[in-house]
């Protein structure tokens, strides 16, 4: 053969039957200019929009905004999609990332509400948030106590501090609705 192998045409293969079995059997990289790397487009997509291997909700809105999937989509849709898509970790990795991407033309319908009561639910569970943050996007360890104690919970010092830092996912010192809605879905009290 005259022309160059490429990843369609191995060599000491001929076109046609054999072309369309290995494109069926292989992944099909993608160059991703950035890096300079051949990669799948999927993870090439993660990368571009994640850091150090992990998403934020902020970078999923990002990345739906940019892409085009976020259509008629409420910000609180985001929110929800985005604690069904993450794992414990309170981000989404690769592999959950990966498991969303594979939906392809399912991919919008996944970020939207499942039903009526689940947008009433994460509707009611910002209100919430918001009455007990006097409006502001993050909750304090001090305003988290009076919505445990509201809750039901009576938690000592030390079990207060714990349950805070389990729902601070990023660190940060404070809980932002996602990471609230995270915890009031997972205790429907």
């Amino acid at each position: 053969r005259s022309h160059p192998t490429t990843l369609f045409d191995p060599p000491n293969t001929a076109c046609g039957r054999d072309h369309f079995a290995l494109t069926q059997r292989h992944v099909i990289m993608n160059f991703d200019t950035q890096t300079g790397h051949k990669a799948p487009l999927s993870q090439i997509v993660f990368e571009q929009y994640s850091e150090h291997g992990r998403m934020s909700c902020d970078q999923l809105q990002k990345l739906c905004e940019e892409r085009g999937f976020d259509g008629d989509l409420e910000e609180d849709e985001i929110a929800a999609a985005f604690v069904r898509l993450s794992n414990e970790s309170g981000f989404i990795e690769y592999p959950e990332f990966l498991d969303w991407w594979k939906l392809q033309d399912e991919r919008f319908g996944q970020l939207a509400f499942r039903s009526k009561s689940e947008k009433e639910k994460v509707q009611r569970i910002k209100k919430s948030f918001f009455q007990g943050t006097g409006g502001c996007a993050r909750m304090n360890r001090d305003e988290f106590q009076v919505k445990c104690y509201l809750g039901g919970y009576c938690l000592s010092d030390q079990e207060l501090d714990e349950a805070f830092a389990l729902l601070d996912k990023d660190g940060s010192g404070s809980i932002d609705f996602v990471e609230y809605l995270r915890w009031r879905q997972e205790d429907d009290r």
